[in-house]
């Protein structure tokens, strides 16, 4: 089930702020964050990234 992008912050209140307190802020979370990196069962990324082949030189 895909998140909500949009976050809510809570900001710290101090008792000698000279001005009102703002109560919640909001930031917005990019979507690519919320994508995942999981190894496949025969242990690639993905089907286009070929494993380094090194060639010994004679």
């Amino acid at each position: 089930m895909m998140e909500s992008q949009e976050r809510v912050y809570f900001s710290f209140r101090g008792p000698f702020d000279p001005c009102p307190p703002v109560p919640f802020k909001t930031y917005v979370v990019p979507p690519n964050q919320f994508i995942n990196f999981h190894r496949r069962a025969d242990g690639y990324f993905n089907r286009r990234i070929r494993p380094l082949r090194l060639s010994v030189m004679s």
